[in-house]
Formats: structure tokens, C-alpha cells, sequence
């Protein structure tokens, strides 16, 4: 179930059940809604996405200037296709 768009994870239940605690103010079908979405639990085969590393505007220029994807993966301590895909872009 999703709900306000946010797609359902740890973050979104901790989001809902800070907004729609018993007792708020909200309309019902929201508030049955954010009922459903609170109950949801990360299945055991579905992964957590790593945190995303930013790229400086240091690390942008170094792959435009290396002589290969690979020479500025290594020097960047990057996947290959991060320095594919335009960098930071």
C-alpha cells in the first residue's frame, strides 16, 4: 500500500504514524488510509538501498578529464557505471 506518494518504507510508516497519531485532527479515510500503511513491514527478500555518497564539484570534473571510465572509478573509489552515467548528474 502506498500512501501520500511516498511508497512504503521505514521512513514513510515512522512519517504516518507521527502525522496521523490517535486523536489528530484528519479526515476518516485519511486517517484509515495511514491505518493500512503503518502495519507495513519490510519483506526479509527486500534490500535496503545503500546511503547515496554526493558527488563534490571536485569529483565531477575528474571523470571528464581521466583518460578512462576506469582510471577515474579508481581514483574516485567509484562503480564504473557512476562515472559512466555523467557523474553527479
Amino acid at each position: 500500500m502506498t500512501f501520500l506518494n511516498l511508497g512504503t518504507t521505514e521512513h514513510a510508516v515512522a512519517l504516518i504514524t507521527d502525522l496521523y497519531h490517535p486523536g489528530c485532527l484528519a479526515l476518516e479515510r485519511k486517517v484509515r488510509a495511514a491505518g493500512g500503511a503503518t502495519g507495513w513491514v519490510r519483506p526479509a527478500d527486500m534490500r535496503f538501498a545503500p546511503p547515496r555518497r554526493r558527488w563534490t564539484a571536485e569529483e565531477d570534473r575528474i571523470p571528464l578529464s581521466a583518460s578512462t571510465v576506469e582510471a577515474a572509478a579508481e581514483q574516485l573509489g567509484r562503480t564504473l557505471k557512476s562515472c559512466e552515467s555523467g557523474a553527479g548528474a
